[in-house]
């Protein structure tokens, strides 16, 4: 714990990720990660994909979603939301518009195909548009900071899709972050802006003479 009694986010966050085969920082204190879980009522395996934000100041600090179908239906939902508005966001998301146009840029005509029609499908209020997928929710706020929330409704538990049970809010830069994550596990589309590079290996020292020429 910190001096004033709370627990450092980056510790929290750090034994996630050292806890999970697939997990993947978003940012400083959000993390993702895929499990793998048997049901007793399914055949095999399903995959679950979470999202968590370990700062704990926020209401909005997890969110999950199961099956391949649900998590590649709410991948297109973000890629939806975030190609519907790309003017607006491109005008306000000054750390990750770059990032957003080359993405959106590289989609395929079978993604587009795949995407749920944001103008059609959508409910708007405000500043705020949402995509309903079941007991998923993908929604879109449109201010000076814009963001994706990703919620689930209590319809998961049997109980209205108008209420809320659980969610996390994402910044334009996480979302893609995590788009691109999420695809290059699962590979539901083959665009390579939706596919991750991977990281450079680093050569290790032991010795302290690395910096001296050979």
């Amino acid at each position: 714990m910190s001096a004033n009694g709370s627990v450092n986010v980056t510790v929290v966050k750090d034994q996630i990720m050292r806890g999970k085969k697939k997990s993947f920082s978003l940012s400083k204190t959000k993390v993702a990660y895929i499990e793998s879980v048997t049901r007793d009522d399914a055949d095999g395996s399903e995959f679950v994909l979470v999202v968590r934000d370990v700062d704990t100041k926020y209401t909005f600090s997890s969110f999950g979603v199961g099956k391949l179908t649900m998590i590649e239906k709410t991948l297109y939902a973000i890629l939806a939301s975030l190609h519907a508005h790309r003017q607006h966001l491109s005008g306000t998301s000054m750390f990750s518009g770059d990032v957003m146009r080359t993405l959106l840029d590289g989609l395929s005509d079978e993604d587009l195909k795949n995407m749920p029609d944001f103008d059609a499908d959508a409910i708007h209020a405000g500043d705020a548009a949402k995509i309903v997928l079941g007991p998923v929710q993908v929604r879109l706020i449109l201010d000076k900071y814009p963001r994706v929330g990703l919620l689930t409704t209590k319809a998961v538990d049997g109980g209205s899709e108008h209420d809320i049970k659980t969610g996390i809010y994402l910044f334009v830069g996480e979302a893609i972050r995590l788009v691109k994550w999420v695809n290059t596990q699962f590979e539901f589309s083959e665009s390579e802006c939706l596919i991750m590079s991977p990281m450079k290996q680093i050569q290790q020292f032991e010795l302290d003479d690395f910096f001296l020429p050979e």
